[in-house]
């Protein structure tokens, strides 16, 4: 005679197994997001014309990183409004998401004074190229102005999306008469 109970403990336990199975598989099409473990800007030597790069640390020691950072300062003259780029660009197998909502907000304005604390996606240059950030700021008096932010944007490759926020970006500015 067979019994009935053992049945149903059989089918429960193929039916765990198969849910462990799917639950451990994610999907190649979703994105997952890694946080940047990113560079913090550093100031140019004395060249304020200079491009100033800010490549960021890999994720991981098995994956490359993912995007550089660089700040492109101009000449900049007391009194008068001077703008700076700041640049972001994906690294190679990388994209810029154009459809995240990228932002720049100027955190430490210095001796200088930005038109705008905060510069959004509308604000910028955004192809899957690069992101562009035009930051214009207006220098109080001569000497060395440094001015800081936090970058957030998102870079993506074929597999997945990595959502950068608060990258830090900085860069000094020696300051003419």
């Amino acid at each position: 005679m067979l019994r009935s109970s053992n049945r149903p403990r059989v089918v429960f336990a193929a039916a765990l197994l198969s849910l462990s199975a799917v639950a451990c598989k994610a999907p190649a099409e979703t994105p997952t997001a890694a946080p940047a473990t990113g560079a913090s800007a550093t100031s140019p030597a004395s060249e304020t014309s200079k491009a100033v790069a800010l490549p960021n640390a890999p994720e991981s020691a098995a994956e490359p990183a993912s995007f550089v950072v660089r700040v492109l300062p101009a000449e900049a003259k007391a009194g008068t409004e001077t703008t700076a780029v700041v640049e972001v660009m994906p690294n190679p197998g990388f994209k810029m998401n154009v459809d995240f909502p990228a932002r720049l907000r100027i955190t430490e304005p210095g001796d200088a004074n930005p038109a705008k604390a905060e510069l959004t996606k509308d604000d910028a240059e955004l192809s899957e190229k690069a992101l562009k950030f035009k930051v214009a700021y207006t220098a109080n008096k001569a000497g060395k102005a440094t001015l800081a932010g936090l970058a957030d944007f998102s870079v993506c490759n074929e597999t997945a999306c990595r959502l950068i926020r608060g990258e830090k970006v900085a860069w000094s500015v020696d300051v003419q008469e």
